[in-house]
């Protein structure tokens, strides 16, 4: 049976080549599991003169189809639960997202043979977005469709958008739309070696003359070592690095230059366990 990605995931492969690594964050994290399987996360995170921090947990408990997806507790006491079930029937997941104030989603998901659909609504009942996507042949194509429900306001299309995406060994290309199909996003990534990709994003808005291009590329230096780096047409320049020193340990370093002034702006990340 071949499954679709959901909708959000139509250009995952593009989007984590271009953002993956480049945080400008200043963090280190801490992870630990225990015997139960409980993953534990904690974040501490350098803002101007002060730490913030948070502390995320995640467990699965497979028997029953209940997963605690990830929860929250910020600094300042603020708490995020994200969590499903799946199992009530074959290819159906519910989700839920709520914080401590009662505000969040609840959707579900399903997948069949050679399709897949997910919905989500806000608690409050105030809007919806539904997607699907299909495969065939090696092509995956799909749209989504954003509403606000009827309420003190009728019912209305907030958004909707469309894609097709299609790849093979060592390449990748895909056409979506955003902003109620008024831009039309042009991606692609190609594999010359096994240790370097690269990746295009084109993006125009036909109405407005709107344009923009980002490039990209990552290296595999070595087992332990990846080297990324990404252009803008708008002038702005990135590099990251990541290197795994031993088991347990990883290091990061990501920068950012606007080409305009040339002015940099440095990153940094820890990760243990």
């Amino acid at each position: 049976m071949v499954v679709p990605p959901f909708y959000k995931d139509l250009t995952k492969v593009v989007n984590d080549l271009l953002t993956d690594d480049f945080s400008l964050k200043r963090t280190v994290k801490v992870k630990h599991t225990t015997p139960h399987n409980v993953n534990f996360t904690i974040e501490n995170e350098h803002k101007g003169s002060a730490v913030a921090g948070k502390v995320q947990l995640k467990y699965a408990h497979k028997p029953s189809g209940f997963a605690l997806d990830k929860v929250t507790i910020a600094q300042n006491g603020a708490k995020t639960v994200e969590c499903s079930l799946a199992g009530l029937a074959p290819g159906l997941k519910l989700t839920a997202k709520v914080d401590d104030a009662i505000k969040g989603d609840v959707g579900a998901e399903y997948v069949g043979a050679g399709f897949a659909i997910k919905t989500d609504m806000d608690v409050e009942a105030t809007k919806m977005v539904t997607s699907a996507t299909a495969a065939y042949e090696g092509v995956n194509a799909g749209g989504i469709i954003s509403a606000k429900l009827p309420g003190d306001k009728p019912a209305a299309l907030s958004d909707y958008n469309a894609g097709v995406a299609y790849g093979g060994t060592g390449w990748f290309t895909a056409l979506t739309t955003t902003n109620k199909m008024a831009t039309y996003n042009l991606s692609a990534t190609y594999a010359p070696a096994k240790n370097v990709t690269a990746v295009v994003l084109a993006s125009l808005t036909p109405e407005t003359g709107a344009q923009s291009v980002v490039v990209g590329t990552k290296y595999v230096c070595n087992p332990n070592t990846t080297l990324r780096a990404k252009a803008t047409s708008d002038g702005m320049l990135h590099a990251a690095v990541q290197h795994k020193c031993t088991q347990g340990l990883i290091i990061g370093a990501a920068t950012e230059v606007n080409a305009k002034d040339m002015q940099p702006k440095f990153g940094f990340n820890c990760t243990l366990g």
